[in-house]
């Protein structure tokens, strides 16, 4: 769904549903640009599970 970077201002990254119901806030590490990979297990309203991976720039 999205691989690339991300400008995170204050170290946190936040994942939310579109209906906004859940929301999930973590503390990653220091401010800056981070890679950042989501895919979700069926994209389209069926989704059910996503998938986050966080990296330093160059990894």
């Amino acid at each position: 769904m999205f691989d690339g970077q991300l400008l995170l201002p204050d170290g946190r990254l936040a994942v939310g549903d579109v209906e906004g119901l859940t929301r999930f806030v973590r503390l990653v590490g220091d401010r800056g640009a981070w890679n950042v990979c989501v895919a979700v297990d069926n994209p389209g309203w069926e989704a059910r599970a996503i998938d986050v991976t966080i990296g330093w720039p160059g990894t």
